[in-house]
């Protein structure tokens, strides 16, 4: 056997005890009346719409996820199995109405999705990664207000661990966005990036739990129009990615984008060093996280494509442009005169592969999280990029930047429409994001930045 041969080996045991660890313990108790969330929708309208509209309630059945399990069960003869689907379609999983996630078409849509249930259930975290949730009594349902008002539906209860304004939520949400293989290496790790951001300390006044970003509210009455007034957290959890699977001017789309657009707001600022030659300018870019409490990107970072888009102008005419990509092109990630952020899988014969199931290896070419809102706080890091432009086409009279960011790679589903695994249609359903809060205008005249060198 090759060396590749014996770690693929190894990752296939893992992955299948990680599996049967999952299913065996536990309880089958849990699909009830609530499992279905169109069930909670008679009191909780709001709720259960925005969810609609989430990549929880289309996790199961995302295509691109579908695309890449079934390359993963290909690959790998059947032992990727339960490890995806334990935080993908878990209900599906812990009730047993699936093992490996083979059967996923033939499931009814409240097992192949995080629904209501399952998050509301939740009344222990045994673990750091890949789903180690603990479901409690499924007749009762936990929430973050500490006096709920009785109801003939379900008993509530109070928990800190869905509750925004408590750091300790964020466990929760950790528990299924790291993502561990057997091999121990950390193929997703957004809880990881935010623990080592000045948003998980508390003391420093900045602390944020993973809910505060990704489940903003506002005040209204959360079950029905008899009920009291309370914060109505937004259950749409934008973060980047959209719900593919639906089609162009399906109802609900347009604002899931709209919400992630809200959720990209202020997490990246730029800088702007100019300095005019006689043929030109020399610009030196700095990019800086500084609202995400996570690397910028972060999830499936080796699936995501960031960057930043430059031009120069001399009049009306465009002089010269870097990162300008179209909508339907992929974005290079091995142009050195770019900016891209990204992550790279590679395995044991140090080829980059698109499947963590392959990974020996992770390297990470992304924003860091902020550590400390000073460079005098003795915990405070760079997480400054810099980056420098050569303009050799006259000295500019303007120059614009700005960030830009696509959830999914095309030469990811390329690869998996290459493959039959992916139907073609999804690749034009991905948005490429501007983050309109990032961009910077420098004009000839303007003061020179305190940053600059």
């Amino acid at each position: 056997m090759t060396t590749r041969d014996l770690t693929l080996l190894a990752l296939l045991l893992s992955l299948a005890l990680t599996a049967v660890a999952c299913g065996e313990e536990e309880t089958r108790t849990h699909h009830s009346r609530f499992a279905d969330s169109t069930t909670c929708a008679s009191c909780h309208q709001d709720h259960y719409t925005e969810w609609s509209q989430s990549m929880h309630a289309q996790s199961g059945r995302d295509p691109i996820f579908r695309a890449m399990f079934d390359k993963g069960q290909r690959d790998t003869n059947g032992a990727v199995g339960g490890f995806c689907i334990s935080c993908h379609a878990p209900m599906a999983l812990r009730t047993g109405a699936s093992e490996n996630g083979d059967n996923l078409d033939e499931l009814p849509d409240e097992l192949t999705g995080i629904g209501c249930v399952f998050c509301h259930t939740v009344d222990a975290v045994e673990g750091t990664d890949n789903n180690p949730l603990k479901l409690g009594d499924p007749q009762v349902l936990f929430g973050a207000i500490t006096n709920p008002q009785p109801n003939d539906s379900h008993a509530s209860a109070y928990s800190p661990l869905t509750d925004r304004n408590n750091i300790e939520s964020s466990v929760m949400c950790g528990s299924c966005h790291d993502v561990k293989l057997g091999s121990g290496l950390l193929v997703e790790k957004t809880y990881v990036e935010w623990q080592g951001s000045l948003f998980a300390h508390p003391t420093s006044g900045n602390g944020l739990s993973c809910t505060a970003c990704h489940m903003r509210g506002r005040d209204a009455r959360v079950a029905g129009p008899e009920s009291p007034m309370r914060r109505h957290h937004d259950h749409t959890l934008a973060g980047v990615d959209v719900p593919y699977g639906l089609e162009p001017g399906a109802e609900g789309l347009e604002e899931a984008k709209a919400a992630v657009d809200k959720a990209l707001e202020g997490n990246i600022r730029l800088y702007l060093c100019v300095y005019p030659r006689n043929d030109g300018a020399d610009v030196l870019a700095t990019v800086e996280n500084v609202g995400a409490g996570h690397s910028w990107p972060s999830g499936a970072s080796h699936y995501r494509r960031a960057w930043v888009e430059l031009e120069a102008w001399s009049g009306d005419e465009l002089v010269y442009q870097n990162g300008t990509i179209a909508d339907d092109e992929a974005v290079p990630s091995d142009d050195p005169d770019m900016v891209v952020l990204r992550s790279h899988f590679y395995d044991a014969d140090d080829n980059e592969v698109i499947g963590a199931w392959a990974a020996v290896r992770h390297r990470a070419d992304l924003l860091p999280a902020p550590t400390a809102p000073s460079p005098q706080d003795p915990a405070w890091t760079n997480t400054h990029l810099q980056h420098r432009y050569n303009i050799r086409t006259g000295v500019p009279d303007k120059i614009v930047v700005r960030a830009k960011i696509r959830p999914m790679a095309f030469e990811v589903l390329d690869e998996l429409i290459d493959s039959g695994d992916l139907n073609p249609e999804v690749r034009d359903r991905i948005p490429t994001f501007t983050l309109d809060s990032s961009r910077l205008e420098w004009r000839q005249g303007d003061a020179v930045d305190p940053i600059c060198p």
